[in-house]
C-alpha cells in the first residue's frame, strides 16, 4: 500500500507540473567516498572510523523540477581488527564487500524551498529507496563460490541528502550524506558471527562527494529551473 501510495504521488506530481519550461530530465550521478559500519559488529572486532572506500553510480530521471526517479549501484568496503590486540593479533584483520542496488525517490528541496530566488548555484536533494544488497567476506572471494555461510542477501532502506553546487550548464558537485538499514541480514558486518535478529538490523553510514553529468538538448536540467 505505501509503495502504490508513493507511485500515485509521484504520477500526480508529474501530471501537475508537466507544462513546466522544457528542461533535461536525465542524468548520471557518481560517487566516492567513506563508510562507516555502525552495527551490528562481532563483539571481538571493530571497525575504522571511516573505511575507504564507498563508490556508487546511477541514473536519474526528474519527473519535474520536484521529484525524480534513481536506480543505483554501490559498492563498501570494510576493515576489521581486534579490539584489544594481544602481540600474537598484529596483522590480524577481517574484510568483507557490500554491494548494493536501490531504486530512490528523489525529492528537489531546493525547488521546493525556493532556493533559487535567492542563487542559482546551490541545490540540495532528499533521496530514499529499497532494494537489494549483498555482504560477502574475504572468505567467499577466496573459495570463489556462493556459499550461504559465507554470504548474506538482504533488503536495504536508504536515506540521504546530497547538497549540490552547480559549476555548468552540464555538470554539477555534490556532497552526500547517505544512511542504509536492512531487514533479514543474518551476518554481522565483518561476517565473523551469525545471528538472525527480526525487523530492522544493521546501520552502513557513507559520506561522498561527486558529480552529475546532465544530458539532453535543452539548456537547463530540471535541477536548476526557477519556479514561478
Amino acid at each position: 500500500m505505501n509503495f502504490r501510495l508513493l507511485l500515485l504521488t509521484y504520477i500526480l506530481a508529474f501530471n501537475a507540473f508537466s507544462q513546466l519550461t522544457p528542461a533535461n530530465r536525465l542524468s548520471i550521478d557518481a560517487n566516492i567516498g567513506v563508510t562507516k559500519a555502525l552495527y551490528p559488529l562481532s563483539p571481538d572486532f571493530k571497525t575504522n572510523a571511516l573505511n575507504p572506500i564507498s563508490a556508487s553510480a546511477g541514473c536519474r530521471f526528474m519527473l519535474n523540477d520536484l521529484f525524480g526517479l534513481k536506480g543505483e549501484f554501490s559498492l563498501n568496503y570494510f576493515k576489521f581488527t581486534k579490539d584489544n590486540p594481544t602481540p600474537a593479533d598484529t596483522g590480524l584483520f577481517l574484510e568483507s564487500f557490500y554491494y548494493r542496488t536501490s531504486l530512490v525517490g528523489v525529492t528537489n528541496l531546493g525547488n521546493l524551498l525556493n532556493f533559487k530566488s535567492h542563487t542559482d548555484k546551490f541545490g540540495l536533494l532528499l533521496h530514499t529507496g529499497a532494494g537489494f544488497s549483498i555482504l560477502q567476506s574475504d572468505k567467499t572471494l577466496k573459495h570463489v563460490t556462493w556459499k550461504d555461510d559465507f554470504s548474506d542477501i538482504m533488503i536495504n532502506i536508504t536515506l540521504g541528502l546530497s547538497p549540490q553546487y552547480k559549476i555548468g550548464p552540464r555538470m554539477a558537485v555534490n556532497l552526500d550524506l547517505l544512511a542504509i538499514t536492512h531487514l533479514f541480514q543474518t551476518f554481522t558486518f565483518d561476517m565473523n558471527t551469525a545471528g538472525n535478529r527480526p525487523g530492522f538490523d544493521g546501520i552502513i553510514l557513507n559520506l561522498s562527494g561527486g558529480i552529475s553529468y546532465y544530458l539532453g538538448r535543452h539548456q537547463q536540467h530540471f535541477d536548476w529551473t526557477k519556479r514561478l
